[in-house]
């Protein structure tokens, strides 16, 4: 079965996680209605954050990975928590995600702050319960220091400097002396390339480095490299981004009042095309000096690339 496999590919990966979360759920003491709440929220995700974390606990530990399964739970529920921040009224203030109605009009304001809170805190007690497994698998201080470096990695990329810091130039409108309010000749202003990758680095790229970083500690991956770890998820971070915003540009830039963080609408179509195969030739590197290449992060270039260049092709008409 799949938990003996090495080297899943990404259909069999997200199938085992939709298996973990369903499993999850199924054991929580939560209230009905956040268990259900969750149910909701979690259905029909792509998984890729999720699978990424079991793709680098594959890599480095082949032959008992599937004792430390679990923590891919920990990006898919704090990235979901954010999808539904995002959707509130207070923000985008969105009718639909994932192919159907926003949990809190769904199910209610209240109830959905209540659920991005209760996300996050299964997050956290996902990586407290793996501590005994740890504690198996290595000397207490080692098992000890890999759980404070998992609740740091969290800690500080849902905070003011990482995530929520994104929220907040996303939804104030203004980055360092940029008021993004200001419109000049009826569109919003360009940002630079370095503002526009610090929103993205602070929006995207810190999901990418909880799911990074947490499958690289608990698969024991060498700790002076976390570094290195962290970057492979900023140029990652930027190359979904900017994908999503070739496949979003028309939804994203469609009205002239709406200001957007679309790096394509910033950069432009060519050179957002440009520098998105810059980074990912970085990344590529990187995964590669890290010893991570495996076909999930080759599936992921690919999927990327392909949609892209349709996406470029169509708004170069």
């Amino acid at each position: 079965m799949l938990l003996n496999k090495i080297v899943m590919n990404y259909p069999e990966c997200k199938e085992l996680v939709n298996k973990i979360i369903n499993d999850y759920l199924a054991n929580t003491r939560c209230d009905k209605r956040i268990c259900s709440g969750m149910q909701y929220i979690l259905d029909g995700g792509k998984r890729l954050r999720a699978v990424l974390t079991l793709a680098i606990l594959e890599k480095l530990q082949p032959h008992t990975w599937s004792d430390f399964k679990q923590v891919c739970l920990v990006p898919e529920f704090i990235h979901s928590s954010s999808l539904v921040i995002d959707d509130l009224p207070a923000f985008d203030n969105a009718l639909q995600r994932r192919g159907k109605k926003c949990v809190h009009l769904a199910k209610g304001e209240g109830l959905a702050y209540l659920l991005t809170f209760n996300l996050v805190t299964e997050a956290v007690l996902i990586i407290h319960n793996q501590l005994p497994h740890l504690k198996k698998a290595y000397p207490a201080e080692e098992a000890y220091k890999q759980y404070e470096e998992q609740i740091h990695n969290i800690i500080t990329n849902i905070s003011g400097q990482k995530a929520l810091g994104g929220q907040l130039l996303s939804t104030f409108h203004t980055s360092g002396d940029t008021n993004l309010r200001e419109m000049k000749n009826g569109r919003p202003p360009k940002l630079s390339r370095e503002e526009i990758c610090d929103i993205l680095y602070k929006k995207t790229s810190s999901f990418f480095e909880i799911s990074l970083v947490i499958g690289w500690i608990v698969g024991h991956g060498d700790m002076d490299k976390i570094k290195d770890v962290q970057h492979m998820a900023e140029l990652l971070g930027l190359c979904y981004q900017i994908y999503d915003d070739f496949v979003d540009y028309h939804e994203d830039v469609s009205e002239s009042d709406h200001f957007s963080h679309n790096y394509v609408y910033h950069r432009g179509i060519d050179t957002a095309y440009k520098e998105y195969f810059e980074y990912q030739e970085k990344m590529t590197e990187k995964i590669t000096e890290l010893g991570l290449s495996c076909p999930m992060f080759d599936y992921l270039n690919s999927f990327m690339n392909k949609k892209i260049l349709k996406a470029k092709k169509s708004l170069k008409g």
